[in-house]
Parts: C-alpha cells; sequence; structure tokens
C-alpha cells in the first residue's frame, strides 16, 4: 500500500473559508486564529448542498473542544416539592412552561431565559387584617397598611421596611396586669392607689435592700393620716433613731424622714400607747405627767437580778389613791416618814385611839407577855393615875413595894 498525504487548506486568522474557491467538496481547511493562540480555530469540511454546490461545515478544534472541556451539564434537575427531572437520552428537552402572572421569555442570540412575575397573579395584591379578637377589611396595593399602639401602652415606630413594636417611656395599664416573675421598680417615688393590698411576705424589710455601711440618722416606720374632727393629722409608729426606742406618735412631724411627736412635752412623748395583753419591757417604764418641770414623772423597773422598785423622784410629792385600793395585804418595811392617814387599830399595831401631843392613850387592856421586864422610868416628877377601881395585881409570887407611901385602902 502506498502512502498517502492528506492535505488541509488554513488560514491564519478566523474567517469562515469560502465555498467553492477556498474549499470544495471534499475538502478539508481550518482557520487557525494566530492572533488569538488558537481560541477560536475551527476545522472545515466542504460538502455538497443541495443546489450541488459545496457548503463549509465547522466539524471540529480548538474553539469547540475548549467549549466541551467547560460545559457542566446535569442529568437531574431537582425542585423542593415536586418530582425531579431526569435527561434519559440526548434527545431528551426541558420545557419550561409560564403559569398565570409569570412571563417566560428567550432569546437564542444571547442564549438567555427570562422569568418575569406580573401583576396578574405574582404579586400580592391585598391584604384582610385579622387579630385574635376581629378582622379588617381588605387593603389593595394602593392602600395603606396602618400599625397603631394603644396611647401609654403601645408604641409603634417605622425605619425603612421595619416596623418597631415597643413599650413607651410612661406606661399606663387602664385593666388588669399580672407579672409572671419578679417586679423591680428604679425610681424616686412608688405610688399604689389600691383600697387593699395583699402581701404574702410576713416580714417587711425598711431601709434598703442592703445592709447598710454607715448611719443616716433616719427613722423606720410607717406614717398615717388621720383626721381628728377638726383638722387633718400625721400619726407615725416606728424605730426612732435620736432615742434609739420604739415610738408611736398619733400628732407627728416629718423633717426629711426624721419624725418628732407635735404633742410632746419637756421633749418626752405624750401619745397613749394601749394593749390588751402583756408588754414586756425589758428595763424601766417612765410615767410622764402632762405638765412641764423637773421630777415629774414615776419610773416602774423590774429586772430579773434586782428587786421590783417603784421610783417617785420627787420628794414633796403624794401617792393617792382615787379610792379603789381596799387594803394592802403585804407591806414591807417603811423606813421614814410620817403617817397621816386614820386611826390604825391595835390588832394592827396601832393603840386604836387619836393621841396628840405626847400622850398615849390605850384604847383596851394594856398586855405585857413574856419574861421582859416591863420599866417606867422618869426623869422628873410623874403622876401615874390609875382608875378609880380595879386590881393591881400580879399574876404569882411575891412582890415588894419600897419607898412607897400607901394612903388609904384596906389590906
Amino acid at each position: 500500500m502506498s502512502d498517502s498525504t492528506i492535505k488541509i487548506k488554513r488560514s491564519t486568522g478566523t474567517t469562515v473559508p469560502e465555498a467553492g474557491t477556498d474549499i470544495v467538496i471534499g475538502e478539508l481547511a481550518t482557520a487557525m486564529d494566530s492572533s488569538g493562540n488558537g481560541a477560536n480555530n475551527k476545522v472545515y469540511l466542504g460538502i455538497q448542498n443541495a443546489s450541488e454546490g459545496t457548503t463549509a461545515v465547522a466539524i471540529g478544534g480548538k474553539y469547540y473542544t475548549d467549549a466541551i472541556d467547560n460545559l457542566a451539564v446535569f442529568k437531574t434537575i431537582a425542585v423542593d416539592g415536586q418530582s425531579s427531572i431526569v435527561a434519559d437520552s440526548s434527545t431528551d428537552t426541558l420545557t419550561i412552561t409560564g403559569g398565570a402572572g409569570i412571563v417566560i421569555t428567550t432569546n437564542d442570540i444571547t442564549d438567555t431565559l427570562t422569568i418575569t412575575a406580573t401583576d396578574a397573579g405574582g404579586t400580592v395584591t391585598s391584604i384582610t387584617p385579622a387579630a385574635s379578637n376581629g378582622s379588617g377589611t381588605a387593603i389593595t396595593t394602593s392602600g395603606t397598611i396602618t400599625v397603631a399602639g394603644t396611647a401609654n401602652e403601645v408604641e409603634t415606630s417605622v425605619s425603612g421596611t421595619t416596623i418597631t413594636v415597643g413599650l413607651p417611656d410612661s406606661v399606663t395599664i387602664t385593666s388588669n396586669l399580672t407579672i409572671g416573675g419578679n417586679l423591680t421598680v428604679n425610681g424616686s417615688t412608688t405610688t399604689v392607689n389600691s383600697t387593699t393590698i395583699t402581701v404574702d411576705d410576713p416580714v417587711f424589710t425598711l431601709g434598703g435592700d442592703t445592709a447598710p455601711s454607715t448611719p443616716d440618722n433616719l427613722d423606720r416606720g410607717i406614717a398615717f393620716r388621720w383626721y381628728d374632727g377638726s383638722e387633718a393629722r400625721l400619726g407615725f409608729m416606728g424605730w426612732d433613731d435620736s432615742a434609739q426606742a420604739i415610738v408611736l406618735f398619733k400628732q407627728a412631724s416629718n423633717t426629711n424622714e426624721v419624725f418628732g411627736d407635735d404633742t410632746s412635752v419637756g421633749g418626752e412623748p405624750v401619745t397613749p400607747l394601749e394593749t390588751k395583753a402583756k408588754l414586756h419591757i425589758g428595763n424601766t417604764i417612765r410615767l410622764h405627767g402632762l405638765t412641764t418641770g423637773a421630777n415629774r414623772y414615776i419610773d416602774l423597773t423590774c429586772s430579773p437580778t434586782a428587786e421590783r422598785t417603784i421610783t417617785i423622784p420627787d420628794v414633796t410629792g403624794t401617792l393617792v389613791s382615787t379610792g379603789n385600793l381596799t387594803a394592802i395585804t403585804t407591806t414591807g418595811t417603811i423606813t421614814s416618814g410620817t403617817w397621816q392617814g386614820s386611826v390604825i387599830a391595835g390588832q394592827y399595831g396601832g393603840t386604836g385611839v387619836a393621841n396628840t401631843g405626847k400622850t398615849l392613850t390605850l384604847g383596851g387592856n394594856f398586855t405585857h407577855s413574856g419574861a421582859h421586864t416591863l420599866g417606867l422610868t422618869t426623869t422628873a416628877n410623874t403622876s401615874v393615875t390609875l382608875p378609880t377601881t380595879g386590881t393591881l395585881a400580879t399574876l404569882a409570887g411575891t412582890e415588894t413595894l419600897s419607898n412607897k407611901t400607901i394612903d388609904g385602902g384596906t389590906f
């Protein structure tokens, strides 16, 4: 077999070979694209056309091989919520169909496909507002949706495409409000206009939520308003910081949370404190009068380690019974003072007679019992007067009368 040579006509540009001149039926030709480094290089074959002329048909070249290398082809097209599209053969065709409000356009020159939604159905044309307690009227695309809050309860604002719904700085709730968590109020004044308040916590803490480290010299307690029939009054009960005591003022003054008693006398509060239960005082109860002056009080002292004492500091004062004191069943020792009461009967240690001056008068018999000396001693002339009748005798034994004169009588 002799060697055969296939000749291919060529050109350095990219122009398609001219049929009948550059290429005839059965010949091959190539446009090399020298200036483009062969990027658009194509190989042509001369074929016979219907009019028995020659036509140059591209059958290959670098231009096509590069296109094949960069061609991304999917065999399966998956659509969310729909069945997948699978290419079973090279003759399968993918058809894209438009619907209501969807327009599909193609361009075979630019090889593009465009999908466009129209107002016919691809765009929302109306919205009907609805809520848990009602519904509204449909709003078309030419209408306006207004998001409005309740005055002093909810406020709204719009920035671009964002609607913000929140609480205003000052909130007013006209109906019930239930808070499922903790409530913290960081303000200077809290006012509760309620006729009934119920608190489960058995203890109120006054003076702050943290332990103080320095004294503030302020009182702690509860102030209350009342009317005495002629004018309004302010009362207070609680801890008096300056007195370091629990106080009750029915008519109080308040100076920057420091309370005083407007009805005080001499610096002492006179508001009555009444209780029908036991009142336990650890040391001294001071009973103060309603008039000014020193020592106008009585101290009642009862200490577990000392005797119970009633102290009347004014030595010129008087202990008076209103008549309800009918008897003193047990007494101690009266060490000083002058008895100015009624006559004390003999069975209670008295004479039963109102004695005056220096005379001692017995209202009954004088009985001396026991082995004791009974003497009558005088320092000057003294008369002893015996009754006109009666007997002067001893119970037993013999007695001697010495230095005496018996004048009269029978022996």
